[in-house]
């Protein structure tokens, strides 16, 4: 910490969900046990899910969201969880990022229709995103699913129901 300009650690609110992920109250409590080793006193506070307002994702550090990918393309979550806060879903999950050289790159992804510029594109967006650790994805929740007996099928790491992989007896 303290060569990150912190040496005695600092303070900050996480505001958690108690209702909406598997174990979510719990996976933040022991997230701030965890940062507490490095010096950070993190303050959990736990509620009903809700949407937050940005005003109040101002005043945090951490905040845990859930974000799905429909579409599996890295666009939608490279703009809303890492480019710089704007209009038309961008930044909607970011919560203190802004890079001009990243943001360029995402812009660029919403329009570029030849292929392999755009694959370009994602890849250079990737590897600053990793490299400036952008955000830290903690936990992937798999959707429990129901069925009957005498169904079975595989579960995807994706949460995709293939139907192909459906077996009825």
């Amino acid at each position: 910490m303290a060569d990150a300009g912190y040496p005695n650690g600092f303070e900050f609110t996480i505001d958690c969900p108690n209702n909406r992920y598997i174990n979510d109250e719990e996976i933040c409590k022991a997230l701030a046990s965890m940062w507490a080793r490095i010096g950070l006193k993190v303050n959990v506070n736990a509620m009903r899910a809700r949407r937050t307002s940005r005003r109040s994702r101002v005043r945090h550090v951490g905040l845990p969201a859930g974000l799905g990918v429909p579409t599996f393309d890295a666009l939608y979550s490279l703009q809303s969880l890492a480019r710089t806060v704007g209009s038309g879903g961008d930044g909607n999950f970011n919560l203190a990022v802004s890079a001009p050289e990243f943001d360029k790159l995402v812009d660029g992804m919403k329009s570029e229709v030849d292929v392999k510029k755009r694959d370009e594109m994602i890849s250079k967006a990737l590897m600053l995103h990793n490299q400036q650790i952008m955000h830290i994805p903690l936990h992937n929740q798999v959707h429990p699913w129901a069925m009957r007996k005498n169904v079975t099928v595989v579960h995807r790491a994706d949460n995709r129901l293939s139907a192909e992989w459906v077996k009825i007896d």
